[in-house]
């Protein structure tokens, strides 16, 4: 689901920094309303097939998971039977995911860093380019460590950090979300100074 919300978040940010004035016509209940159904479907597209199919293996061997959670690939080496074509499918269907998904993110970064180059004022620039820094943080955070999960199994790393990035991915990005756009709000930052001063 985060592959298909940060692009659409990119995208509004495009529409609030080249559009401004049309912001709200362009980014209307409508649409709005239309973008998360549309999130929630893609992602259940998404997941739904890889799991059909995972659920049909026949599973004979050990039943414990070494992960943290029902990861589909640790659930995989588990299978009684050779994996190898279906994993190579879901990596495609990841990697087209992840490739379409960010290239949309950074189409829209790259018309905006356009639109705010052309910006005559300093000050106006790094206001702007402030309010796309926490997006860009956990625009990062997602697409290195996904890149590095769909990479990885040619790399051939350690179980440990495989589960370890994993993990960065699924859980402390999510906790660490609230705190990256948190620190853009001048109340907040004022209040976390004062705490720091006490």
């Amino acid at each position: 689901m985060v592959f298909v919300l940060l692009p659409i978040m990119s995208v509004d940010r495009y529409v609030a920094i080249c559009n401004p004035l049309r912001y709200a016509t362009i980014m209307n209940n409508r649409l709005c309303i239309q973008l998360v159904i549309g999130s929630w479907l893609a992602s259940l597209l998404y997941i739904s097939g890889p799991t059909v199919i995972i659920t049909r293996l026949p599973f004979c061997g050990p039943n414990v998971i070494n992960h943290f959670f029902c990861d589909s690939a640790a659930l995989m080496h588990l299978a009684c039977v050779d994996t190898g074509f279906i994993e190579l499918v879901i990596g495609l269907i990841s990697m087209v995911m992840l490739i379409c998904s960010l290239a949309l993110t950074i189409l829209s970064y790259t018309f905006i860093i356009c639109t705010v180059l052309k910006i005559p004022v300093t000050g106006g620039r790094g206001k702007t380019f402030s309010t796309c820094s926490s997006h860009l943080v956990m625009v990062t955070i997602a697409y290195g460590s996904s890149i590095f999960i769909e990479v990885s199994p040619a790399l051939n790393p350690s179980i440990e950090l495989y589960k370890s990035v994993n993990m960065f991915s699924s859980f402390i990005s999510p906790l660490m979300n609230p705190l990256v756009y948190t620190f853009k709000n001048n109340q907040f930052k004022e209040a976390f100074r004062t705490l720091l001063r006490r």
